[in-house]
């Protein structure tokens, strides 16, 4: 009887764009295309020293937040997915290919939306799965166990798809603070959306101590697609005790997007006061 076998260990990372976790990257991190163009270009670069398998596909999502601010994306909405997704819209060409190390693919995609469609921002997310290809580990054997272990990496980024005239705007409803620790606090936006387009754009806290002088800042990206908190996390370790203000205030535009693909939208602010004690 032989006891020669194989086992295959598959163990999937799962990352977002931007976390700098995986040896396959992809530029640009967002793509934004309008009904004019209908086309884009991205580029997926291998900087492993193993080839990597690519796959290429198309998912609506977009991010919830929960009652402190925290992010969570969700995939499965049809009712929204009905109103805005671009994911059925989209082809990738080539959709799957294998890069060798070092080596470099453009993938172009086009964009083809149903006629008679309502003015606004559609969007999806492009799903880049890379599998690295391996031989197996280990010497065999005709009775020795042989592992393969296949790193398979999912990032996923976003694309925009503007059609007609676009607007979106914030209301800010609430701010809350919340002291994660003696060392953390953290401030929650409650926003209301407003347009017919996501809100990208940015947050910026401020911590001001008895005297109005500066004694802290924090900034974050956000992306606002329906209405929901958003939180931002500041270190207060180094603040003496005393009571102080925290000025926060959201407004579009990102450093990481081009000012010519953000959809402009109003500006929102408040204060909040907190003592350390």
């Amino acid at each position: 009887m032989s006891f020669s076998r194989l086992i295959k260990v598959s163990i999937l990372v799962i990352i977002l764009a931007g976390q700098g976790l995986a040896q396959v990257s992809v530029a640009p991190t967002a793509l934004f295309v309008d009904s004019k163009s209908k086309f884009a270009t991205f580029q997926v670069a291998n900087s492993s020293k193993m080839a990597q398998e690519v796959k290429v596909a198309f998912v609506f999502a977009y991010p919830v937040s929960a009652d402190d601010g925290d992010l969570t994306y969700i995939y499965d909405d049809e009712e929204q997915a009905a109103l805005h997704s671009a994911a059925d819209w989209i082809r990738g060409m080539p959709k799957y290919f294998v890069l060798d190390a070092g080596a470099r693919q453009t993938v172009r995609l086009a964009i083809k939306a149903p006629g008679r469609l309502a003015a606004g921002t559609y969007w999806a997310r492009l799903k880049v799965t890379s599998t690295q290809l391996s031989t197996d580990v280990g010497a065999a054997s005709p009775n020795a166990v042989s592992t393969q272990i296949n790193f398979q990496v999912n990032q996923t980024f976003p694309i925009y798809f503007k059609h007609g005239t676009t607007n979106t705007g914030l209301e800010l409803v609430g701010l809350e603070k919340n002291f994660k620790s003696p060392r953390k606090i953290v401030f929650v936006a409650d926003v209301k959306k407003s347009g017919n387009s996501p809100y990208l754009g940015t947050m910026h806290a401020k911590i001001f101590d008895a005297t109005g002088e500066m004694v802290g800042e924090s900034i974050v990206l956000l992306s606002i697609f329906y209405d929901g908190k958003r939180r931002i996390e500041m270190d207060i370790s180094d603040l003496p005790l005393g009571a102080y203000t925290s000025k926060i205030e959201i407004k579009s535009g990102r450093s990481d997007i081009m000012a010519r693909d953000i959809i402009p939208g109003n500006a929102v602010n408040s204060s909040i006061e907190f003592t350390k004690l």
